[in-house]
């Protein structure tokens, strides 16, 4: 029986091994000190564009889902400018339906209530968040390097994130 429970665990090891492999990490969210960060991508990201999607890509601990208390936050820094409303439906948390709030330049944007989480634990994985076109954004008229800050209700202390807007496209 000892051998039995002993195989098992080394069985759910290397399991776990394995599930930890398949999650590979993008160079854009590794700093220089090889520690996980936050990215943002714009699609397109060219200047002045409208109805563009925004892709947040975060590493962050995960444990029957992930560890960012009840939300995420983005707070939206000049020259980028929020539009009146930010419909539920054009916002996804983790490939799923979202809830968003929105207070003067930040997006507050949890899970939908009654989402399903797997059981995995251990890692930090990466969780992505996206405003998809139909959320209303738009790119500032020049191309730059921007920002906004991130941040999730287990880390309310905000992270700074750059924002590349590339040139106008003729």
């Amino acid at each position: 029986m000892g051998c039995v429970l002993v195989q098992r665990r080394t069985g759910f090891a290397r399991i776990a091994a394995l599930l930890a492999g398949l999650v590979t990490l993008s160079p854009a969210l590794l700093q220089a000190n090889g520690s996980a960060s936050t990215s943002v991508m714009l699609a397109p990201d060219t200047a002045a564009a409208s109805r563009v999607q925004w892709t947040v890509r975060m590493l962050t601990p995960y444990c029957g889902g992930y560890k960012v208390g009840g939300y995420v936050t983005i707070r939206f820094l000049p020259p980028f400018i929020l539009p009146p409303s930010v419909p539920s439906a054009a916002v996804s948390f983790a490939d799923g339906p979202a809830t968003v709030t929105r207070k003067d330049d930040i997006l507050q944007i949890a899970p939908a209530p009654g989402r399903i989480w797997s059981m995995l634990c251990g890692a930090e994985l990466p969780l992505e968040i996206v405003l998809s076109k139909g959320a209303g954004l738009r790119n500032p008229a020049r191309r730059g390097t921007y920002a906004v800050e991130v941040s999730t209700e287990a880390n309310p202390k905000p992270i700074r994130v750059p924002v590349v807007v590339g040139p106008a496209r003729p």
